[in-house]
């Protein structure tokens, strides 16, 4: 009987065991589950959580121009490249942003006195590169030795006249003898260090080390300068110590070339990522639009042209002929200094300048003068063939340099084809005024106006820019009533570089080396931040 039972006793032990099994592969099976939600929960979490992009420290960005590097103290005449490093080492007071406003730099506000004779500026806490602090002794410093005729400092004319004194240890006051409301825009001039420089005579610093090592306050501070036969070589590092966010470039190198072709052929293989061009060939680029414009002003003091044919000649000036020597060059027309764009693209009117022609009584032969740079040799032989189809004798003239100089100085063109630049606070004395058409002066043109002198004198002392602006545009109207210059375009620059540089922006600088206005902010790195 107890064998028999056997069998049972077996199936009611194999029944408990399975049902303990079930139920624990039941169990496991919910831990299984769980298990997985929680690493699905996991896997999905940082696409619920938001996250960004942000730039990180890092890379090597490469750049190239072409030029001249001799020295990189930014109180010095400088070319455009010497210019370029010098606005990534130092600092200013205030510069410009990307829209040609005025904002603060080592400058944490300023204030002007109701009389615009005082400009008090307040300064934000910033280190030189060797870590020395930033102090108003510097700024007093920099004025004072730009102000030395020993220096001959192209600021120093600017400047003459100005006190600069300090306030307390970050509070500087200007003060001038008359209200000049461009004054703000002249103070981008770079500050220097006193506690290097201050022991030593302008003849001194000169000759000095600091020209070849320079030690500044910007976003880059100089390692070092390599040339060879045709390339130069400017090695800058981030400023860690930097008083504004980022850099996020680590290193920040300058190939200075000899030859445009050896830069463009470089840019082609991607040795360098970035250059700045007049014309805009494939790949990505952003623009540059400086206060710059190209004209041919007519020479008034020699009485040679008479006003039937400097009106003739201005309506001679077809602008789709010199659009045409300029295939690869994005300009916009404008018809006065003020940078107004024409409606339509062309004013040539054949027929209206041979009115004007036939009741002037002036010579037919005319001389016009230029600098032999290919874009203008361009643009005067578009302007000779325009204004030839009257039956005018047009005589280019080419010179350079020193031989150019003496000509203009001395006026000796009948017509004066060259490039101004008007600089960020438009002020036109310096271009129309009659003390300005001496032979140290800007006014190209010698235009001497009773009416346009008093509105230009009137418009130094007035801050409101609407009120500057109707003054502005009398002084346009009577030199075009004058007919004192044909105002042709401006120019439009590329600023070409490979995407993996981000950051940059369309910008209207100042000058060429405002396309660097904002370069603490480029980067070439990124890194995951949650927002």
């Amino acid at each position: 009987m107890k064998h028999s039972n056997l069998p049972q006793r077996y199936f009611f032990i194999l029944k408990v065991v399975f049902s303990k099994a079930e139920e624990i592969f039941k169990q496991t099976k919910i831990i299984i589950f769980i298990g997985l939600l929680v690493l699905i929960g996991v896997l999905v979490a940082p696409s619920k959580q938001k996250w960004s992009v942000a730039p990180a420290l890092g890379g090597t960005y490469i750049e190239g121009m072409t030029g001249e590097i001799n020295h990189l103290f930014p109180l010095l005449k400088q070319t455009d490249a010497e210019k370029d490093v010098t606005k990534l080492i130092f600092s200013s007071l205030i510069k410009y942003n990307g829209q040609r406003q005025v904002v603060g730099d080592l400058a944490e506000r300023w204030e002007i006195s109701p009389d615009g004779k005082e400009y008090t500026f307040y300064l934000k806490k910033a280190k030189w590169h060797d870590g020395q602090p930033v102090t108003a002794d510097d700024v007093v410093f920099t004025f004072n030795l730009l102000q030395n005729p020993e220096l001959q400092s192209p600021f120093e004319e600017g400047f003459r006249g100005i006190e600069v004194t300090k306030k307390d240890s970050q509070t500087v006051l200007f003060k001038l003898k008359q209200p000049f409301a461009p004054f703000l825009f002249s103070l981008t001039v770079p500050i220097v260090p006193e506690h290097l420089l201050g022991s030593l005579s302008p003849s001194q610093i000169v000759v000095s080390q600091f020209l070849q090592k320079p030690i500044g306050s910007g976003p880059f501070q100089f390692k070092g300068m390599r040339k060879d036969k045709s390339l130069t070589t400017v090695t800058l590092l981030y400023n860690k110590n930097y008083y504004a966010p980022g850099p996020y470039i680590k290193k920040f190198v300058f190939q200075v070339y000899q030859d445009p072709n050896d830069l463009k052929k470089a840019y082609q293989k991607r040795k360098i990522l970035a250059m700045l061009s007049e014309t805009k060939s494939s790949g990505p680029a952003v623009r540059l639009l400086l206060p710059q414009y190209k004209a041919v002003f007519v020479n008034l003091c020699s009485g040679k042209l008479d006003l039937f044919l400097r009106k003739a000649l201005f309506w001679a000036v077809d602008k789709n002929e010199i659009a045409s020597a300029l295939p690869d060059q994005e300009v916009y027309w404008i018809t006065s200094p003020l940078f107004e764009q024409s409606n339509n693209t062309n004013s040539f009117d054949l027929q209206k300048a041979q009115s004007f022609l036939s009741r002037s009584h002036s010579s037919k032969e005319i001389t016009l003068l230029s600098s032999p740079f290919p874009e203008n040799i361009k643009i005067a032989e578009a302007l000779k063939r325009s204004w030839e189809r009257l039956g005018l004798k047009i005589h280019l003239i080419t010179l350079a340099n020193s031989e150019l100089e003496k000509r203009v100085k001395n006026r000796e063109y009948d017509l004066f084809l060259t490039g101004v630049n008007q600089k960020g606070d438009g002020d036109l004395y310096p271009f129309w005024h009659s003390s300005q058409a001496t032979v140290s002066g800007l006014n190209f043109s010698c235009l001497k106006n009773p009416e346009v002198d008093s509105l230009l004198e009137e418009s130094r002392q007035i801050s409101n820019e609407t009120e500057r602006g109707k003054r502005y545009q009398k002084v346009a109207q009577v030199i075009q009533d004058e007919a004192a210059a044909f105002f042709l375009y401006q120019p439009v620059y590329y600023y070409q570089n490979y995407d993996i540089v981000k950051g940059k922006q369309e910008t209207q600088g100042v000058t060429k080396a405002d396309r660097f206005w904002n370069v603490n902010e480029w980067y070439l790195k990124t890194k995951k931040v949650k927002k």
